[in-house]
């Protein structure tokens, strides 16, 4: 008797299509979060040192 194979179902194919490591994805995320909100203060303090320039150097 030979064995056979289980049907593969387009739904359990798409199911591990889409499958997800969380702890992965939350490392990512806070890792990216990170990162904006230092691009976004940097950002912001260099907005700030060129302001200040820019109005000590009215008369």
């Amino acid at each position: 008797m030979e064995a056979t194979k289980p049907a593969v179902t387009e739904d359990l194919l798409f199911r591990q299509a889409w499958t997800v490591e969380m702890d992965v994805e939350r490392v990512a995320f806070a890792e990216n979060a990170m990162r904006m909100q230092f691009s976004t203060q940097k950002t912001a303090e260099e907005h700030k040192g060129m302001l200040k320039m820019y109005r000590d150097m009215r008369p």
